[in-house]
């Protein structure tokens, strides 16, 4: 299911970033993989779709970006 948010930070040193959701909630953890998998360069403030996916130890991550025109 796409999900819709804003890059709020990324660092590039470390090389990850977080999504604010629309609607509010929590932060979304985004790594730069899936940013140079989808041919996207990092930009806060920048409009992003994106599926969440869980991992083993239940914490979540964004996958499958998707950028977004600005609302």
């Amino acid at each position: 299911m796409l999900r819709g948010g804003v890059l709020k930070s990324f660092d590039d040193k470390r090389n990850f970033g977080f999504i604010l959701p629309d609607g509010g909630g929590s932060d979304v953890f985004v790594y730069g993989g899936s940013f140079e998998k989808a041919g996207i360069v990092p930009k806060k403030g920048q409009r992003l779709a994106y599926e969440l996916y869980t991992l083993p130890d239940r914490r979540v991550k964004a996958v499958q970006l998707r950028a977004e025109p600005a609302l």
